[in-house]
């Protein structure tokens, strides 16, 4: 037993000065020799590279020092593929672990594909055609789900010709699905991606689409240094801006909320984001409303001080106003006014009358 020891000992001082501590240490069976270490730790991070689905990475250890080879698809699976191999049987490090530093001067980046781009159309009879490449699967059926969603499509209805491509820029699926989002609030237009540049050219009769979607794009950032080219146009509308009548308003507003209710934080006035929808169509009917007085009242449940219902009531109301506004629309025919609990639609104190009673009113005058 001493002998197996002190051979186990020979082997770690051939591997260098400082030894390799601790965790290789209690990970060996039987290895005796410096190259037995060796393969062990070689066999140790080959197998914490498959797990982390670095299959293009391979690996040799000589002594303390582990080199990797193989073509990365970026720099970032590089970096990935080093730590991994670093922290394979501990911490890794001079001081810390067994493999003390990883060379990486023998992997090549593996070229990208130039002519790689990604294209979306929306026409005007509610045709879709995707083409060109894509990274992930799952990016390829969120677009397609979004579309059969949204516009009510059967999958046949659109025609796609998206491929898959492991070889695209970093942030490749990000930009496609960003762009995509925009091009779905258009009546019709062209989204494209490729390597040097984005662009997304498409017209809408809604103002306040037209401003948003400027907006989000005003700062947005191109993959690489190329370039962003967003045009939009005003598409005329069927009929001038302001073409409901108040009645017709009232409905709207009611229709659109007797089924809908505005989600607000907990005892707070901030509009939850799976609201954010139904907020964005309520504008578009405010925007087709701008020549009447729209009032927008708040009401909470019977719960709690009624001094602080009436508080809450009023942020509440005010926080539709504010989204409203910063959707492009004009303060002056708005007010906003907190209701408290005085009128409740459910008197009886149950969770779903609560509910019902925690609510935004809109009403046309």
């Amino acid at each position: 037993m001493r002998v197996k020891w002190l051979l186990i000992a020979v082997g770690f001082l051939a591997l260098g000065f400082t030894g390799i501590h601790m965790n290789a240490f209690s990970a060996l069976s039987g290895g005796t020799s410096a190259p037995a270490i060796e393969v062990h730790l070689q066999e140790q991070a080959k197998q914490a590279l498959a797990g982390a689905n670095q299959d293009w990475a391979h690996v040799i250890i000589k002594g303390q020092t582990a080199v990797l080879g193989g073509t990365a698809p970026s720099q970032e699976d590089i970096e990935k593929a080093r730590d991994i191999v670093l922290h394979s049987m501990g911490k890794g490090g001079f001081i810390m672990g067994p493999i003390r530093r990883v060379k990486t001067n023998q992997v090549i980046l593996k070229k990208r594909n130039k002519d790689a781009f990604w294209q979306a159309q929306k026409q005007d009879d509610n045709q879709w055609h995707l083409s060109g490449q894509i990274s992930q699967e799952k990016t390829k059926m969120a677009l397609l789900k979004a579309i059969t969603t949204s516009e009510s499509l059967a999958p046949a209805a659109i025609k796609n010709g998206m491929q898959r491509a492991p070889d695209l820029p970093s942030g490749w699926d990000d930009k496609a699905l960003r762009l995509f989002n925009a091009l779905i609030k258009l009546n019709t237009g062209t989204a494209r991606l490729t390597n040097g540049a984005l662009s997304l050219d498409g017209n809408t009769t809604s103002a306040t689409i037209k401003r948003e979607i400027e907006n989000t794009f005003a700062t947005f950032k191109p993959l690489g240094s190329g370039s962003t080219k967003i045009t939009l146009v005003s598409a005329p509308a069927p009929e001038p801006a302001n073409i409901y009548d108040e009645a017709r308003c009232q409905q709207l507003f009611q229709a659109m909320l007797t089924d809908n209710n505005i989600q607000f934080s907990s005892s707070k006035a901030e509009i939850k984001a799976e609201s954010l929808t139904l907020m964005d169509s309520l504008a578009d009917i405010a925007e087709r409303c701008a020549a009447h007085e729209i009032k927008i009242i708040g009401h909470t449940d019977q719960l709690g001080d009624p001094a602080f219902n009436d508080y809450l009531s009023q942020l509440r109301a005010e926080a539709v106003m504010t989204y409203f506004v910063s959707k492009g629309l004009s303060p002056e025919n708005m007010n906003a006014r907190g209701n408290g609990s005085r009128t409740l639609l459910c008197p009886q104190n149950t969770r779903s009358c609560r509910q019902r009673n925690r609510r935004i009113e809109i009403v046309v005058e």
